[in-house]
């Protein structure tokens, strides 16, 4: 068996890295997006109703922009609430 280059080795770690992120597409977003809008705001949230429905339809319409269904994301997840809630009580 022939020793992989660190070149050939880059090159495999980021098509797996690629691979992983065409297959968690939605994980991925929704990951990324609760970390850009709920942790690293400066803001403080609370984990009321209403701060929380605001940010799931939020989620949920850049997600639709990003061709990520709503369902993907009850699919993947769970209930986005609930997911965005424990977000921000962490």
């Amino acid at each position: 068996m022939k020793a992989l280059s660190e070149a050939e080795l880059t090159s495999e770690a980021v098509l797996a890295e690629d691979t992983d992120q065409i297959v968690n597409r939605t994980a991925h977003f929704v990951g990324e997006w609760i970390e850009e809008h709920v942790i690293e705001k400066a803001t403080t949230f609370s984990a009321g109703d209403d701060t929380v429905e605001e940010l799931a339809k939020e989620c949920i319409a850049d997600a639709k922009q990003e061709g990520i269904a709503a369902e993907d994301i009850q699919d993947e997840i769970g209930n986005l609430k609930e997911y965005i809630a424990e977000a921000i009580d962490q």
